[in-house]
């Protein structure tokens, strides 16, 4: 991740020292856990024949949210018209998974956040439309907080990251985007606000 990251600011600074070709974005938005009522599932089975096999009575329940708000910020950089790269920050949002047993119940949170740095293609549409796609990589963390243990931070591997966005151009400097971003079992969907430099 680290040489992916060094390759591309050494293109942007290779390419051009022009400041209009630079921005920063802001988005914010819901995210949405695709795969986490699998886990719920899979976490209930497992304790549940645990406890069986151990002679007790089953009966563990898991629910959890699935969905919070999301923020980002990213800097991107733009060769030409179509072409750039970006290199962004994703807070995900915080889930707690509630288990229950025998009549009580302990919440365990995960929080997830996503560095990326991704390649850019747009395709102008009108003077002010264009639309744009993204594909990168991403290294989540994940910091989770249980009951009786404390906190801890689990990094994750490399991952691919797809994004895509229609742009509104309100001015040279200004750009909205309605974006959605994949950081592959979490999706965000919200609103983007670009300043070009």
């Amino acid at each position: 991740m680290k040489k992916l990251i060094l390759t591309a600011l050494m293109l942007c600074s290779w390419q051009s020292a022009n400041a209009q070709n630079w921005s920063v974005g802001l988005m914010a938005g819901q995210a949405k856990a695709d795969d986490f009522q699998d886990v719920c599932t899979e976490v209930r089975l497992e304790i549940n024949i645990q406890l069986i096999l151990l002679g007790l009575p089953s009966g563990v329940t898991c629910s959890m949210d699935d969905s919070d708000t999301a923020l980002g910020i990213n800097v991107g950089y733009q060769f030409n018209t179509y072409w750039g790269v970006e290199l962004g920050y994703a807070d995900l949002g915080a889930y707690d998974f509630t288990l229950g047993y025998a009549g009580e119940s302990d919440v365990v949170t995960f929080e997830l956040s996503a560095p990326y740095i991704a390649a850019v293609g747009t395709l102008p549409i009108t003077d002010k439309f264009s639309v744009s796609a993204r594909v990168g990589v991403f290294e989540g963390s994940i910091d989770a907080t249980a009951p009786g243990v404390g906190s801890e931070s689990i990094d994750m591997d490399s991952e691919t990251y797809l994004g895509a966005s229609l742009n509104y151009s309100f001015s040279d400097s200004v750009t909205v985007q309605l974006r959605h971003d994949n950081f592959e079992d979490v999706s965000l969907t919200g609103l983007g606000l670009k300043f070009n430099f």
